[in-house]
């Protein structure tokens, strides 16, 4: 597996991690996504779940996988029915996500993408949408998920798949 900590921008004192330089590696980023992957190659999944707007960016997951992308919006982006939820994020703040009410199905097989757990908030949120609507969230890949993340009991049922430690 690839070093991709050395490709992302980190400054003292800023929470926020830049990942321009590793998206934009044209011989880094298909490996990206095939690691973020691979793991669930034999799990039967039929939708990866993106959370905006960071996961977006990793939807090539879902090329990998075969199957199709649905998005989890910021709140107020759907114009349609949805089910929304809030939770906080890393940096303490309240935010609100949505996913459209026909976005997934009972019979789906979901994995959620992100770029960044640090906090278990939004990744929670992101899963609990999924299963709102009936689907089976069989688990999460992250660029890096950090420990209050892994160790959330609420999350112990899901296989999470991360690249990266801070």
């Amino acid at each position: 597996m690839l070093d991709y900590k050395r490709y992302i921008r980190n400054w003292p004192g800023n929470p926020r991690s830049d990942l321009t330089h590793l998206l934009a590696q044209s011989d880094v980023f298909p490996a990206l996504i095939a690691d973020l992957a691979a793991p669930f190659a034999h799990d039967n999944i039929t939708r990866v779940a993106t959370v905006d707007a960071g996961g977006f960016a990793l939807g090539g997951v879902a090329y990998y996988l075969n199957v199709g992308v649905v998005l989890i919006r910021k709140a107020g982006r759907i114009d349609w029915g949805s089910e929304s939820i809030t939770c906080i994020d890393f940096s303490g703040t309240e935010k609100g996500l949505e996913i459209a009410n026909d976005a997934v199905t009972v019979t789906d097989r979901v994995l959620v993408v992100d770029d960044w757990s640090e906090t278990d908030g939004q990744l929670r949120a992101a899963i609990t949408l999924v299963e709102r609507l009936g689907a089976t969230v069989v688990g999460a890949a992250c660029l890096h998920i950090g420990p209050q993340a892994r160790q959330d009991g609420q999350l112990a049922g899901y296989r999470l798949r991360h690249l990266i430690k801070y």
